[in-house]
């Protein structure tokens, strides 16, 4: 497993900035959220190793979420292509291997792992749907058991500002995820407008 050392800028033997931290604690809240959701709802949670239903293609990142898996990707190289690589990567995310598991699983960004959970977002609760389809409805959820996503995606955006804000670059700033495992420094993609 990759500590949190391991996300400090290369060359550097200094720790990871606070806000490095601060991404990793948010992601272990919500995987530990999705464990707990996995273990009320057996049935309603359908999500396993191997369905990739939601691993679209040209998903856009934020800067901090890019270079989480830039640094993953440094230490854990993708197989290449016919290396049980997917084939669909037209179709599916590239970083979707062979049997449609995801090969940055650990690294992988916010909305990864936030896809199948029951949502609320704007007023309306949501879930991929595969999920909640049987006896027990979205309805039936306790709030909470349904994440707030304004409350999840406005937490990240302030992360990732002061992120930028620290390293110089544009907290704005979108990146497409594909291209993390092409990038080998925190500036190659600096400002790709």
């Amino acid at each position: 497993m990759r500590t949190e050392s391991s996300c400090a800028p290369r060359g550097s033997s200094r720790r990871p900035p606070i806000e490095m931290k601060n991404y990793l604690r948010l992601t272990r809240k919500i995987d530990l959220f999705a464990e707990e959701m996995r273990r009320r709802h057996p049935d309603g949670i359908r999500c396993r190793p191997g369905c990739s239903e939601c691993c679209v293609p040209n998903i856009m990142v934020w800067r901090i979420e890019f270079d989480r898996i830039r640094d993953y990707l440094a230490s854990h190289p993708l197989p290449k292509k016919g290396e049980n690589r997917s084939r669909l990567s037209s179709e599916r995310c590239a970083f979707l291997d062979g049997g449609g598991r995801c090969a940055i699983y650990e690294a992988r960004p916010l909305v990864c792992r936030l896809f199948g959970l029951p949502q609320l977002c704007d007023g309306a609760t949501r879930c991929c749907e595969m999920n909640f389809t049987g006896d027990e409805g979205l309805a039936d959820l306790p709030s909470s058991d349904v994440v707030n996503l304004d409350t999840v995606l406005s937490t990240l955006a302030a992360i990732n500002h002061v992120y930028c804000r620290e390293a110089g670059l544009d907290p704005e700033e979108r990146l497409p995820i594909e291209k993390a495992g092409l990038s080998k420094r925190r500036g190659a993609l600096k400002h790709s407008r």
